[in-house]
């Protein structure tokens, strides 16, 4: 694991917040915590207050799972910039993993997914039928997680999952953990 640290900022305007850090994956074989997030949907008053209280509690953790639902109204720019707004602000510091989830594109207006895919720079993947980075995998330590995105069509997922799951490369890692924001059961 390296930890870097980095400004952000615009030199055209002379703008420049304080500077943030954040660590890499730790090699395979080192031992690395997680959190897991679902439904964080910005605007709720006790979503700040409880991603500050996680990086608190588990300051080892450096990748932050989210099982989608960033903000209720995708479409909406505010919420986004709300959610990522702050020096206090977990994902300045953290390694984010999104899913999509039914929220991020919910359309208010027509530009809903461009919002999400704006804010999130993800892997390709080779799932024929999904035409966005909504479906990927990526390698964390010992571990390899596979996003889906439950939003769309599962069977060609299913197919780009089965493939990816025969790959001799991810047998070297002791965990492969799967992240979408609905599940695979529904009690209701």
């Amino acid at each position: 694991a390296t930890t870097y640290e980095y400004i952000v900022g615009s030199p055209t305007a002379d703008i420049w917040l304080h500077a943030h850090t954040f660590t890499t994956a730790p090699a395979n074989g080192q031992p690395f915590a997680f959190v897991f997030l679902g439904d964080i949907q910005e605007g709720i008053p006790e979503t700040k207050a409880m991603l500050c209280e996680a990086m608190l509690r588990h300051p080892a953790a450096n990748l932050y799972l989210a099982a989608g639902d960033f903000v209720s109204m995708g479409g909406n720019r505010n919420s986004w910039d709300s959610l990522f707004d702050g020096e206090d602000n977990v994902f300045a510091y953290k390694t984010l993993a999104p899913a999509v989830g039914n929220h991020d594109l919910y359309v208010y207006r027509k530009s809903a997914d461009l919002i999400y895919y704006a804010f999130f720079t993800l892997p390709e993947n080779e799932a024929v039928g999904v035409t966005d980075e909504s479906t990927y995998g990526f390698a964390y330590g010992d571990a390899y997680f596979i996003v889906l995105d439950t939003n769309r069509l599962l069977w060609p997922q299913k197919r780009w999952l089965e493939a990816l799951l025969q790959k001799p490369e991810l047998e070297q890692f002791n965990w492969k953990i799967v992240l979408m924001h609905e599940p695979v059961y529904n009690i209701r």
